[in-house]
């Protein structure tokens, strides 16, 4: 006797399955996209110290490091000056980095908590769209200043500075005050948003970047970047890769497809790696399985695909 689940088709149950199997790891054996090795991805690094241009008195300047390190330069009234890192990591399980934006009018630099113009913590912003509280103890106990770059001023004209190490911000206890969020206030930025693809490839290799684009996963398909793309569709075959991240296997459940957006990303080769190269992907936000094509069981999922799922 055959049973059903009410409300539950047959591939709905079958992306649920898929979906488990993905994370628990089943079908080990069946066949993948590889991501390049993470030895083998080397972004433009910076050898030793780099100098800048100083921007004017009492500005904030976002500037990129040569090894792509997008940064806040403060010079303030006094005469005054610090880099900082425009980088945060959230999350405890499995970390990121996201860009601190600044706000001019209020003088402050925000994400998740707000920092003065000299990097310190001031506390943790409130949270209009949150639907749970964040922990206290790892939000009031562990916080964190912004991290800071040595830095000299340097004889001009014009005036320069050179931007040495990386010093990580303090850490110590903040407020159990909640900041306004003021999102009607401007915020600036230092890390390019809602890039096209076009303009994100235009843009030299290791550029630290956010594209408006979905990151699409087809089983046997390398991972690649789309615009305006079907949740049940998969992206063009010159579409640009995602070089850090492997591919979803094949299977006997079906061939499936998972779309998701991600942050940060970093130019490299006609693609894209993430900022923290090689971290593992959150689960994305749609999961699918794809019509098999007609000979899909007699396929070696042990193999590369005689062909492409997608076309």
């Amino acid at each position: 006797m055959q049973h059903s689940v009410p409300g539950m088709d047959l591939r709905l149950l079958a992306s649920l399955g898929f979906a488990l199997c993905f994370v628990s790891g089943c079908e080990t054996t069946s066949w993948r996209t590889q991501a390049l090795p993470r030895e083998q991805i080397q972004p433009p690094r910076a050898q030793g110290p780099v100098d800048l241009e100083l921007p004017p008195p009492d500005t904030v300047v976002a500037v990129q490091h040569p090894d792509g390190t997008p940064l806040w330069v403060v010079h303030r009234k006094d005469g005054t000056v610090s880099v900082f890192s425009a980088l945060v990591s959230i999350g405890r399980a499995n970390p990121q980095k996201v860009d601190v934006h600044w706000q001019p009018t209020l003088r402050r630099f925000t994400q998740v908590f707000a920092y003065d113009d000299r990097g310190m913590n001031l506390g943790r912003i409130e949270c209009e769209l949150c639907t749970e509280p964040p922990d206290s103890k790892l939000y009031l106990q562990a916080a964190k200043d912004l991290d800071t770059f040595e830095v000299e001023r340097l004889p001009g004209p014009p005036e320069r500075i050179r931007v040495g190490p990386l010093r990580p911000g303090a850490t110590h206890p903040i407020p159990n005050q909640l900041l306004p969020e003021a999102s009607e206030e401007r915020r600036e930025f230092a890390v390019p948003h809602g890039l096209s693809i076009a303009q994100a490839l235009a843009l030299p290799e290791g550029t630290t970047l956010s594209i408006n684009a979905t990151l699409v996963r087809a089983s046997g398909e390398p991972p690649r970047f789309c615009e305006n793309v079907d949740r049940d569709a998969c992206c063009p075959a010159n579409a640009p890769r995602l070089y850090d991240v492997e591919g979803i296997p094949l299977g006997s459940l079906g061939p499936m497809i998972v779309h998701q957006r991600l942050f940060l990303l970093r130019r490299y080769r006609d693609g894209f790696v993430q900022y923290d190269v090689g971290r593992a992907l959150d689960r994305g936000h749609s999961h699918m399985t794809l019509p098999a094509p007609p000979d899909y069981d007699t396929w070696d999922f042990a193999k590369p695909p005689p062909r492409s799922i997608c076309r």
